[in-house]
């Protein structure tokens, strides 16, 4: 019988259930999420990267800014909060957010290797040093505003 319903699957006589199809999905997605994951450990561990390979690329710390009235920590962090939420409403790829979203938090802390390597493996094109315009493989653009991506100098703590 298994064979019968695989030879009818391979001449197109039959289409697999739709539960077979999504598990397959869940199979294929499960299968690029850990490729992913161990080509990021590869690299780290492995020191494929060295520490001047971001930089030639162009990826660079934000550096601070003025807001044109002081701001608090948590007025800031409730304005980051409310961009990254909002911002696939902007257009482009939720995933591609994603990945910009924790490649300027690497940033923020000077790992620029690793933000580099969450940009390469999302396909993010890279126009502005300090992250603040990319684009995706497909040439969306992404801006993301000075706020998120470093703290101002006239920040106030609460």
């Amino acid at each position: 019988r298994g064979r019968e319903i695989s030879q009818a699957l391979a001449h197109g006589l039959a289409r697999p259930s739709s539960r077979f199809r999504n598990s397959a999905r869940k199979e294929e997605g499960q299968a690029l999420c850990g490729l992913v994951f161990y080509f990021v450990k590869y690299v780290f561990l492995m020191g494929c990267i060295g520490s001047k390979s971001a930089k030639k690329d162009g990826v660079k710390k934000a550096e601070r800014w003025k807001s044109d009235k002081p701001v608090t920590r948590s007025e800031l962090n409730r304005l980051r909060d409310e961009f990254w939420e909002t911002a696939p409403a902007y257009g482009g790829n939720s995933a591609i957010w994603e990945a910009l979203k924790v490649a300027v938090a690497a940033a923020q802390i000077a790992d620029l290797e690793t933000a580099k390597v969450i940009l390469d493996a999302a396909g993010v094109i890279i126009s502005e040093p300090n992250l603040s315009v990319c684009y995706d493989e497909k040439g969306h653009e992404y801006e993301i505003p000075v706020y998120c991506l470093s703290e101002p100098i006239n920040l106030q703590e609460d």
